[in-house]
């Protein structure tokens, strides 16, 4: 078994965001953070709508006066996807000759305009901020991480948390998504690799290896860190019972600047970059903020953004702030794991709705699973296709498991089957399925 983070150590973010808001550690409260964050806000919305045209107009109601303090944000209208999908050069608060990197978001549909994000240097240089401060919660100066994502173009995710995470000391092994997971290992064990970050599913086949090989390399890891998708409690399970590190989680998107926030020793939550970002929790249907412990969509402003400021931007992520302290003690707040997005639910007609989340949850406590795919069609008899992918497991066997797992676990499914109107189908395999890096979603198909 590898060392691993064992001792509870208070979030390094703390100290940093007590640093960016001007206070010394031992005087960092929330009273302090929501005052710093309450005078950038006043600034972002100021510099939005004199430099963006689509700010101007969008937030031409608002009666800055009136913005006097947190509860006043519910008077500022909500910023949609769509809206930046469609507006995006509109959003831009800069020159041309100022923006240092576009990166072109398609849509999640088939159909719909890609978002398009600018960012300045020094939007970039934030990002490399709080990279350098977030790995420290994850690896200590001296580690090797491997960096299993895209960082092949200047300013990409991989190529930003690279350059971060050298100034803490940590030596980043660049290497982007993992096809080969034979070459991989060959890396590691060649590296000393001792951290990894990457996608969870990604992970969870890199952990399916056995071998002697394998074997040097889980033995010498300290912390994996899981990004960009929905986690579910069996793939931590299953990496920290073969691999036996600790598995962290990063909440972030390309529209929070990459980093949003990450969790700690606790793993009671997400302790966020509040910095530099706004997060609430609001009612998906009203757009109303509300209190810590309920449940709703994740929006966020940009309270240091140059290039592209938005302003209570709605991610579709649902989640909650917790009501209790982190066992850390830190007093930032603690987004609570994203389970599911408000787009995520398919129907399946009176059996109730599926989300990608359940299935994560009933599929990937089976052994051997390391990936799936889902497509629902639609119809009076609605059709449930699941494509799994094993790894070292009888398929047979799996894919019985599997079957029974679904069954117990999913609600919908259970009524379904027993009423008759779904039709649950899964094959299983060996053979990799194409992974791309994007987020895993339910197809939907309609019969023809």
């Amino acid at each position: 078994m590898s060392a691993s983070f064992t001792a509870l150590r208070k979030t390094p973010l703390e100290d940093w965001i007590a640093r960016r808001v001007q206070v010394s550690p031992a005087a960092l409260t929330r009273d302090a953070i929501v005052r710093y964050q309450f005078a950038k806000l006043r600034e972002t919305v100021q510099w939005a709508r004199t430099r963006s045209s689509f700010y101007s107009r969008h937030l031409r109601g608002l009666d800055e006066s009136r913005l006097r303090s947190m509860d006043d944000l519910r008077r500022i209208p909500l910023t949609t996807a769509a809206e930046l999908a469609e507006w995006s050069a509109q959003f831009v608060c800069v020159s041309q000759a100022e923006v240092a990197r576009v990166v072109t978001l398609a849509s999640s549909g088939t159909t719909g305009e890609p978002k398009r994000l600018f960012f300045t240097t020094k939007d970039q240089e934030r990002t490399l901020d709080f990279f350098e401060h977030g790995v420290s919660t994850l690896a200590e100066r001296g580690d090797k991480m491997l960096i299993a994502l895209p960082g092949e173009h200047h300013g990409s995710v991989g190529n930003l948390l690279a350059e971060g995470i050298k100034r803490s000391g940590v030596q980043p092994v660049s290497y982007g998504l993992i096809s080969d997971l034979s070459s991989v290992l060959e890396t590691m064990a060649r590296e000393q690799v001792t951290c990894i970050i990457g996608f969870p599913v990604q992970m969870l086949s890199l952990a399916g290896q056995h071998g002697p090989l394998a074997e040097e390399v889980f033995s010498r890891l300290r912390s994996i860190v899981l990004c960009s998708d929905y986690v579910s409690p069996g793939i931590v399970w299953r990496l920290q019972q073969r691999c036996g590190c600790d598995v962290f989680e990063h909440y972030g998107s390309t529209e929070m600047g990459l980093g949003g926030g990450v969790d700690c020793a606790a793993h009671h939550g997400y302790h966020l970059r509040e910095a530099d970002l706004l997060f609430e929790i609001v009612n998906g249907h009203t757009g109303e903020p509300l209190p810590d412990g309920e449940t709703g969509e994740v929006v966020f402003t940009t309270l240091t953004r140059e290039g592209m400021p938005l302003i209570r931007y709605r991610t579709g992520d649902i989640s909650q702030f917790s009501r209790k302290r982190c066992g850390c003690t830190s007093v930032l707040k603690n987004l609570q794991r994203i389970r599911e997005r408000e787009d995520s639910r398919v129907s399946v007609g009176s059996c109730g709705d599926i989300t990608m989340a359940d299935l994560d949850d009933a599929l990937f406590e089976v052994d051997g699973l390391v990936d799936f795919a889902a497509a629902v069609t639609v119809g009076t008899l609605a059709q449930l296709r699941i494509f799994c992918q094993f790894v070292n497991a009888d398929e047979q066997r799996a894919t019985s498991s599997a079957l029974k797992m679904l069954e117990r676990r999913v609600e919908a499914i259970r009524r379904g089957l027993r009423s008759g109107k779904l039709q649950l189908m899964l094959e299983g395999s060996c053979r990799p399925l194409a992974f791309t890096g994007a987020k895993r979603r339910i197809e939907v198909r309609t019969k023809q």
